[in-house]
């Protein structure tokens, strides 16, 4: 059989490189559990058995290793991988049940076997998807926080995991459930790189950071949730995407960034997605196929579009108590309709600001859309090919603290951008993102400012080399998006009792001046 699904597995970016511990206990075994420390507390080697089957044998046997997982390494006739420790006969030999793939851990006569018993898992080795292969619905695994690497994509093949019996991956600081929130610095952060993660059904992933170049970063499947996940895809490419969200998939509390394409995109039907702070990406959403609900979220400084209603017949959307905020050059749409797309939408409670088009359609005749209380302030135009309903609002957000710097004399060599004129003290650094606008010579797009002085911006990947000194840019600070109070208690009433728009909360964005963001959920996701 595989793993118990009592079993709760623990990674640890201190722990012996290379996968090679047990890394996992069964909650409520009579051993002892050795899966929260760096290193094995049995490392094993010359081990023998007798033939083939689920017993090897060590003068080592211990009553404490019951309910740990032995890993594997090497050896004749070993099956290299993890195996629960179900029996001991003290001095003499362990007993195994079969793995996840329900092969044993001997295939014949055992030789020169190496086995480690206990310790935690470390991630950065090609056997980082061998080690979630192994899971099953019930299981918890623990990733402490440090800096992670991974060693290879992981796409797991496993479909054990149910609606009772989800499987959960969650990040902890110091203590398992303290639940360090995205916009805190404890979170352990995975560092994929050009790897992927793609997740079976009724996967979960809590409060973990992530960064990845992959054409895709993470790919939900059906009926999976992200909670205080943040995935940040820092790819020079155009038409990546940081997170693509499952059929009847929820995304929750996260932040997520791709600089140069799609921060979120639905790819199917019934997606989620709830109290989110999308930014800094050329689009925000894109919404593909029908019956996604976005409800208090906060889309802003996109450079292209804040949210995209896709030309694959896509329908019956809702976007409720959210906020889409451009900047201050007003360059790219709020909503935006392509053709033969999107028929019986609806837009509540939402705030459009500074942006070039705030809701846009490719032509006035295309497919019915619906929106009550929609307030659009301070965008060169609030729509094109649309009509407004007579509930719409034209009131200033005055967001708490949104600020952007622009210039238009900047140069830059390399990865840092200069600007002689500029005043770049409210920046901070691995929060704030530079956009590019355009200049000689250097390359257009967003980008991560990782440090900065008072005159000059260093920036995540290369910006090229422009002498000309007209390099046009922004950069968006504050990113608190409590609304003022000049909002509070106005609109058209709910048909469903409530007194104002802001029984709702316009925008996304609670009426508590302490919260920012979308929701009420955090205070500011950096």
């Amino acid at each position: 059989m595989p793993a118990s699904a009592n079993t709760v597995w623990e990674c640890r970016s201190t722990a012996t490189a290379g996968n090679v511990n047990g890394g996992g206990f069964v909650t409520g075994a009579s051993g002892t559990d050795y899966s929260q420390q760096n290193a094995a507390q049995y490392a094993l080697t010359g081990i023998a058995s007798v033939g083939s089957g689920n017993t090897f044998l060590t003068a080592s046997a211990a009553a404490d290793m019951v309910g740990n997982f032995a890993r594997v390494v090497s050896g004749t006739n070993f099956t290299v991988g993890w195996f629960e420790i179900t029996s001991v006969s003290a001095g003499v030999s362990v007993t195994c049940a079969t793995n996840a793939a329900a092969v044993s851990i001997c295939t014949g006569v055992g030789a020169s076997g190496v086995i480690n018993i206990g310790g935690s898992l470390s991630l950065g080795s090609t056997f980082d998807d061998d080690v979630f292969e192994e899971f099953i619905g019930g299981n918890t695994c623990w990733v402490r926080s440090g800096n992670y690497t991974l060693g290879e994509s992981i796409s797991i093949a496993s479909a054990s995991a149910t609606g009772t019996d989800p499987i959960f991956v969650k990040g902890y600081t110091s203590t398992r459930g303290d639940n360090p929130i995205v916009s805190g610095t404890s979170q352990p952060v995975i560092a994929m790189g050009a790897f992927s993660i793609s997740l079976p059904t009724f996967w979960n992933i809590n409060y973990i950071s992530f960064t990845t170049t992959a054409a895709i970063g993470i790919n939900m499947g059906t009926a999976t949730t992200l909670f205080q996940v943040k995935c940040l895809n820092t790819s020079t490419t155009s038409g990546r995407t940081a997170i693509q969200v499952g059929l009847r998939s929820l995304l929750s509390s996260c932040e997520v960034v791709c600089q140069n394409g799609t921060a979120v995109l639905t790819a199917n039907l019934g997606q989620t997605i709830t109290g989110c702070y999308i930014h800094d990406s050329a689009t925000g959403i894109s919404i593909v196929f029908n019956s996604t609900f976005v409800t208090d979220c906060v889309v802003g400084s996109c450079s292209s579009i804040g949210i995209s209603l896709g030309s694959n017949s896509a329908g019956n959307n809702r976007i409720f108590n959210t906020t889409i905020n451009g900047s201050s050059l007003k360059l790219s749409t709020g909503i935006n309709m392509p053709a033969a797309a999107s028929p019986n939408n609806s837009f509540t409670n939402v705030t459009i600001s500074r942006c070039a088009v705030g809701i846009s359609k490719t032509s006035p005749t295309q497919n019915s859309n619906l929106d009550f209380n929609v307030n659009f302030f301070d965008n060169t135009a609030d729509t094109s090919n649309y009509t407004k309903s007579n509930t719409a609002l034209a009131l200033n957000p005055n967001f708490v603290d949104i600020l952007d710097l622009t210039g238009t004399i900047g140069t830059s060599t390399g990865s840092v951008l200069t600007d002689t004129a500029a005043d770049f003290s409210l920046v901070e650094d691995n929060v704030d993102y530079l956009r590019v606008v355009s200049g000689t010579g250097v390359t257009t797009g967003i980008y991560l400012i990782t440090s900065h002085t008072a005159t000059t911006l260093t920036v995540n990947n290369a910006l090229g080399t422009s002498s000309a000194g007209n390099i046009v840019y922004v950069v968006p600070t504050g990113h608190n998006y409590a609304i003022g109070l000049n909002l509070r208690g106005k609109g058209t009433p709910s048909t469903f009792g409530s007194d104002t728009i802001n029984y709702a909360y316009i925008g996304g964005v609670s009426v508590n001046t302490n919260i920012s963001a979308a929701g009420g959920a955090f205070t500011f996701l950096g």
